[in-house]
């Protein structure tokens, strides 16, 4: 269980990256590429549990984050 609330800072790991997800949509590895150096706030939450964040349209999923 996370302990993310609405209005957290948060960032994404150095883990995550084009690498560990190719799956995803080329446009959205080259948004997280961008949002990768910076400081997230949490805006709110998916119906299953990920992560708005207010500096992007993107929502992320709980393990990419700390």
């Amino acid at each position: 269980m996370n302990n993310f609330k609405i209005g957290n800072k948060i960032r994404i790991k150095d883990e995550v990256s084009s690498e560990t997800h190719r799956e995803q949509f080329p446009h959205f590895m080259g948004g997280m590429e961008v949002l990768k150096d910076k400081i997230l706030t949490i805006s709110g939450f998916t119906n299953l549990g990920n992560i708005k964040v207010e500096e992007s349209r993107y929502n992320l999923h709980p393990e990419w984050v700390t």
